[in-house]
């Protein structure tokens, strides 16, 4: 067998079978926490499903983002929040071993359950319920990609885009409960950073997601003391000179 063919064994039975994960790549610019990678990963995936859309009377292009703007912008909006309902470790003591650039690695994996709370902000009734009604529809009518086209010409993109943008995100393991959805009351209020007197249209929904999360154990320049060997007579005939001895 080739050196280096097989991963080291993380259980007490030898012929227990070697155990492989997906380990996720870390968000760029991030520290890599799953919190703001999953909240990331949700804003591309909405701005891709409504973007293009004839949402706004203006056809402006929808904002999805974290943060309420503190300067002022004419497109409605989305804003992402997340909240954790549930986290666990894969397993007792779980720990799993998978290649790495060629070294095997221990890999440390989570499990979550979470909700996604969206708040859709916009200058107008009109513009706010429109915003509202895409979200709905692509969450409601959410599909899973064609992995096989028989006939391109007859393929049906029509609401596929919010889970493939998931899918296909290289930084989060997520799944979205697409066949539930919390509504909360439609509000207005008056005034942003930008401007006392501005009325705004705010509605606000949320939904189950559940995921994973997970560590890769590198070489980080550590190293483990095997032993220490004490020289109780140091020779002083060939200490270098500037060397003090010790014990």
């Amino acid at each position: 067998m080739a050196e280096n063919s097989t991963p080291p064994d993380p259980f007490p039975d030898p012929d227990a079978p070697d155990v492989t994960i997906h380990v996720n790549a870390t968000l760029p610019g991030s520290t890599g926490g799953p919190i703001e990678s999953m909240k990331r990963a949700m804003m591309v995936a909405l701005r891709d499903a409504l973007t293009g859309t004839a949402l706004s009377l203006n056809s402006s292009e929808i904002k999805v983002s974290m943060e309420y703007p503190m300067t002022k912008v004419k497109n409605p909006g989305i804003w992402v929040q997340f909240s954790y309902t549930d986290i666990n470790r894969a397993g007792i003591d779980h720990e799993v071993y998978h290649k790495i650039d060629g070294v095997w690695t221990a890999v440390q994996e989570w499990i979550y359950f979470g909700r996604m709370s969206l708040t859709v902000v916009a200058y107008t009734n009109v513009e706010r319920d429109r915003l509202s009604d895409s979200f709905i529809n692509n969450i409601a009518f959410a599909r899973t990609p064609d992995l096989v086209l028989t006939n391109p010409n007859e393929d049906t993109k029509q609401f596929r885009s919010l889970i493939a943008a998931i899918n296909a995100n290289p930084y989060v393991s997520l799944t979205v409960n697409t066949d539930s959805l919390t509504p909360s009351v439609q509000g207005t209020s008056v005034g942003t950073p930008w401007d006392d007197n501005q009325f705004v249209y705010e509605d606000n929904y949320s939904f189950d997601v559940v995921g994973q999360f997970n560590f890769a154990f590198r070489h980080d320049g550590s190293y483990e003391l095997a032993r220490i060997d004490i020289d109780a007579t140091p020779d002083m005939d060939e200490a270098e000179e500037g060397w003090t001895p010790w014990i």
